[in-house]
């Protein structure tokens, strides 16, 4: 995370992690994951992205 704000959240599986400015966080292939609350990150995908792997739950 480059800039956050103040109370600012990963999702990863339902678990919640507090994030701030310099916190790196790994997604593991198959997690379900979203982010809340404002934010500027750095993303880095390996191995490239395949749009056909994403998927949305509702």
């Amino acid at each position: 995370m480059l800039e956050c704000e103040s109370g600012a959240i990963m999702e990863l599986d339902g678990d919640r992690i507090p994030i701030r400015p310099g916190t790196g966080i790994l997604i593991p292939p198959g997690a379900v994951h979203r982010a809340l609350g404002r934010m500027t990150i750095l993303n880095f995908v390996l191995p490239k992205f395949d749009p056909t792997d994403e998927y949305l739950v509702a």
